[in-house]
């Protein structure tokens, strides 16, 4: 009975010692997603009106079109953005993504040209 019963609690504790080595190992891979996500801030950026292509400014590669979440390196110097909305204007913004952001763009006016008027 003894023998049963030290085989029981060898079973016992090789179940616990599996059971924490699978914890530590879910334990540890959420803290390396967690340090992955505080390496990069999440961006939201919006624009009025819609459908502009975001560049990184300096890369020729598109982001995306507004409305438009995407993630970038966390840093505390300013990053470039270029906006080209639908009917050619550029906008260019610069935000510092030392945490996540949210942003609306909205395109400036066009300047106004005075109408020809014949006196």
């Amino acid at each position: 009975m003894a023998a049963g019963m030290a085989a029981g609690l060898c079973a016992a504790a090789i179940g616990l010692i599996v059971a924490l080595r699978r914890a530590g190992r879910m334990i540890a891979g959420a803290r390396d997603r967690e340090a992955g996500r505080a390496r990069s801030v999440r961006v939201g950026l919006t624009s009025d009106p819609p459908g502009a292509l975001v560049y990184c400014a300096g890369v020729d590669a598109v982001l995306g079109t507004t409305p438009l979440t995407f993630r970038l390196p966390r840093s505390d110097q300013p990053v470039g953005l270029v906006l080209r909305f639908p009917d050619g204007r550029i906008q260019r913004v610069r935000a510092v993504p030392g945490r996540s952001l949210r942003l609306h763009i909205r395109a400036r006016a066009r300047p106004r040209v005075a109408p020809d008027v014949d006196r």
